[in-house]
């Protein structure tokens, strides 16, 4: 017993008294991003672009969207359709309708990190939207 005590003390100073803390381990799951536009209007998906450790691609899409429809959207860096986990995505796009005095109803920007399967889902008449698993 008295061995038993003086084992979980010197573990106790071990773990107590490392040089470095230990930082929290982020694990991100590799997956398919998917933009579904559940909204009120069609939307233009403007820009699609896509950063890992320093590297970054981007595409300029102008893509319409109608109502109900579902795009996957590519890995702009390895190619395919599979984001690797930790990736950031990021998005641009607007509604195709105008309002009377010629703008869009509306304009955004989102990003997010992949982590598994990901849905972005436009909803409603002002464009916003909901990120999800898939």
């Amino acid at each position: 017993m008295k061995y038993c005590v003086i084992s979980v003390i010197f573990i106790a100073v071990l773990t107590g008294c490392s040089k470095e803390p230990t930082k929290p381990k982020h694990f991100y799951n590799d997956g398919i991003v998917a933009f579904v536009n559940s909204g009120y209007y069609a939307v233009v998906l403007e820009q699609l672009s896509q950063s890992r450790d320093g590297e970054s691609e981007s595409l300029i899409l102008n893509r319409t969207i109608a109502r109900n429809v579902r795009i996957d959207l590519p890995n702009l860096i390895d190619g395919g359709e599979v984001f690797k986990g930790g990736d950031r995505v990021s998005l641009n796009y607007r509604s195709q309708a105008y309002d009377p005095s010629g703008n869009p109803y509306f304009i955004r920007s989102l990003s997010f990190l992949v982590n598994g399967s990901t849905v972005v889902r436009i909803k409603g008449q002002n464009g916003d939207y909901d990120i999800s698993g898939n």
